[in-house]
């Protein structure tokens, strides 16, 4: 930690921690209000349990930016990260923030997909984090169903579009999708012509 005190706290120069491959900086006011910003580079080998993460998460490290703005004692916080290479919908961009017991997902985007979720998530005394139910909506433009090959073990074709929302704990997750499928192949049956139909659960 670098810095000078001055009337409003201290002007943090260089803020930096580091955990094993892991890496924070921030710099700015550090006092009763909080103005920080910097950024942060994960090695997934680093968490703790990091063994169970799926393959794709342990790949390669994640890096973005962060910031840390208001009261010392519930400040808000953002993150963001772009670059982030996700299964099926491919090479992503997102923005988080935590703020007042809300945990926000401010956009997940990548070429075909527009995403953004809200959770409650506050510190229990006694309980540490609670989470509450999830609410999420998003919107698939022009997605190659060939992608889904490898996981449904079958050839396709085709684009789909799709749109919705899925809100609800996951034990008790409700969907409402609207779905519309262009020019189909499934195997060896190609049909040049548009499905279109609604989904909900719960």
């Amino acid at each position: 930690l670098q810095g000078r005190l001055g009337r409003g706290g201290l002007a943090v120069e260089r803020l930096e921690g580091r955990y094993r491959h892991s890496l924070l900086r921030a710099s700015g006011l550090l006092g009763s209000r909080l103005a920080l910003r910097g950024g942060w580079w994960l090695d997934p080998a680093d968490l703790p349990g990091s063994v169970r993460l799926p393959p794709w998460l342990r790949r390669s490290p994640l890096q973005g930016s962060l910031s840390a703005e208001g009261s010392l004692t519930a400040p808000d916080l953002g993150l963001r990260s772009s670059g982030i290479v996700l299964p099926l919908v491919g090479r992503a961009d997102l923005e988080v923030a935590w703020s007042q017991g809300l945990l926000r997902l401010r956009q997940l985007r990548t070429a075909h997909l527009l995403a953004s979720a809200t959770m409650p998530l506050a510190q229990v005394p006694g309980r540490g984090l609670v989470s509450g139910p999830l609410r999420t909506t998003f919107r698939l433009r022009d997605f190659p169903l060939q992608r889904f090959d490898a996981l449904l073990g079958t050839r396709l074709q085709g684009r789909l579009d799709a749109e919705g929302e899925l809100a609800g704990t996951p034990s008790d997750l409700r969907q409402n999708l609207r779905l519309r499928r262009h020019s189909p192949v499934v195997g060896p049956l190609r049909l040049q012509e548009t499905w279109s139909g609604t989904l909900k659960i719960g």
